[in-house]
């Protein structure tokens, strides 16, 4: 974790200090953003359940309730995971407003 926060920062750093154009600049700061979205999603999603369903013998509650959390949990990971990038990127995220609303 501490290696992706590091890496994180340079990255920031390095695309900050560049003089580009204002498109190059937002793509730039999109793509980032949904980089750094693809990178929290699992740790939110998968390992975050999990290990609390292995925390769960160490605080004394058995059975088999905290496996079926994680199962769904891993199940909605390929969902939640394109939902978000389209979200964070702006042509996807308009051309998803556009298909399923009505105009």
């Amino acid at each position: 974790m501490v290696t992706i926060f590091f890496c994180v920062g340079r990255v920031w750093m390095k695309v900050n200090t560049f003089v580009h154009s204002q498109i190059f600049d937002k793509v730039q700061k999109e793509l980032f953003k949904a980089q750094c979205l693809q990178a929290l999603i699992p740790v939110a999603v998968i390992f975050i359940p999990i290990l609390s369903f292995l925390a769960l013998p160490m605080l004394s509650i058995h059975g088999y309730t905290g496996l079926s959390f994680v199962s769904v949990f891993i199940g909605l990971y390929p969902v939640i995971d394109p939902i978000a990038l389209m979200y964070t990127i702006t042509e996807y995220r308009e051309l998803m407003f556009e298909l399923f609303t009505c105009r």
